[in-house]
This record gives C-alpha cells, structure tokens and sequence, in this order.
C-alpha cells in the first residue's frame, strides 16, 4: 500500500465518527523505486537491445505533484513517514493532526499544507517518491477511534467489515 493510499484512507466501522487518520505499522516496507532499478538490470541483462526508459515508473512530474497536492494532508504524511523510518529529506508540517480532531481533520490540515513553489526541487521530489514509491508490502491500520485493525498483506489493505461493523 502506498503512502498517497494511506492519507486518503479513513475507517468506516459503525459508529465511528473519528476515522481519521489510521494508525500505521508496518513489518515490510521497500521503495518501489529500487526494486524496479534492480528489475531493469536484470531485464537490460538479458535483453541486449532494451533501453533504460523502456522499463521502470514514471519520473517525478510537476504537474502531477500539483493536482494531487490539494487531496493530500501533508501531517498525516509526514507522520506515517515518520512511522516507518522514512522522514529523512521532509520539511516539518506546519500542523500536526490527531484523531481528536476528527475527519474535518484533512480540512485543516491539507489547508495548512507547505506551498508547493515555497518547497525545494528537492523536498518535492522526496515527498513525491514518499507518496507514490514507499510500498507498505506487510503490516495494518489502526481505526483511530475503534483500535479496529486492519490487515495490510503484499501491499494490499484489507478494509472489509464484519458484518456488525457495517
């Protein structure tokens, strides 16, 4: 799961009126970056005739940054960066949130985020590749609210309730 799914995540157990954010813990984590670099040199190995921009993900883009950047709540990220060890290269957030806050948390916060054009090239590169790149292939999400835990296995968060949850 990756870290732009995380901040637009948000618990839907019944009852439940602080869903937001989700608690993040994760057993295995790997940049997809580096497991498609170390993919193409095995495929450029093998394949004599195949270019380096024929494999691999797309490279940082502007304009991509900038229509995602108003959905994101840039504290939550940095919190779950944080929470996984991969904080380094981030400007601090200007607000931290906290399930107190409720879902109208994203709100102030996303309004509060950093501008884009105050950030570095770098910085924007590095949350780029924090949202898009940073995989959380094992752990779970935790209901803010309820402690509901939900299981995140090869990268994919199981967010299905019971049935006296929903």
């Amino acid at each position: 799961m990756r870290l732009l799914a995380h901040n637009l995540m948000c618990s839907h157990v019944r009852g439940v009126k602080n869903g937001y954010p989700l608690g993040l813990a994760a057993t295995e984590v790997r940049f997809l970056d580096e497991v498609a670099e170390k993919a193409i040199a095995e495929q450029m190995a093998e394949d004599s005739d195949a270019s380096d921009g024929e494999y691999g993900l797309p490279e940082y883009n502007d304009d991509v940054m900038a229509n995602i950047w108003p959905k994101v709540v840039y504290s939550v990220l940095h919190q779950a960066a944080s929470a996984l060890g991969h904080a380094e290269g981030l400007p601090p957030p200007k607000v931290a949130v906290s399930p107190s806050m409720g879902v109208d948390a994203a709100t102030v916060a996303s309004s509060s985020n950093p501008d884009l054009a105050s950030l570095t090239e770098q910085e924007r590169k590095t949350i780029y590749r924090i949202l898009f790149y940073l995989d959380v292939v094992e752990g779970s999400l935790t209901c803010p609210e309820s402690g509901r835990v939900f299981p995140i296995v090869k990268s994919i968060p199981n967010m299905l309730l019971d049935e006296d949850e929903v």
